[in-house]
């Protein structure tokens, strides 16, 4: 039996830690790329009438992409090989999970 809470899962996913991640999955190089591509350069901007505020983004994955869940169940594969109650908190996520594999 399975059983998440997970809250803005998506939003504290840290780059790093998933490319980190693929690696022993032995995640083909050319895929490897794409997700390494695909987490570089990010910027968020916000546009007021005043200024503009622009940082770089390296955490979340957008909801509702098409690799999103794929990269979540790569971040938290460990946790979910657990056997274990216990409770998580991520940089502005909390997990909560009893897992029986």
């Amino acid at each position: 039996m399975v059983s998440l809470d997970v809250q803005e899962a998506f939003v504290a996913a840290w780059w790093p830690s998933i490319l980190c991640n693929l690696r022993p999955l032995n995640c083909p190089r050319n895929l490897y790329n794409l997700a390494r591509s695909y987490f570089s350069e990010s910027v968020a901007i916000l546009h007021t009438n005043t200024c503009c505020v622009e940082r770089n983004v390296t955490v979340g994955c957008p909801q509702g992409s098409c690799c999103g869940p794929g990269f979540w169940n790569v971040l938290y594969k460990d946790l979910l090989n657990m056997c274990v109650w216990c409770v998580y908190v991520f940089r502005c996520a909390c997990l909560c999970v009893c897992v029986c594999v």
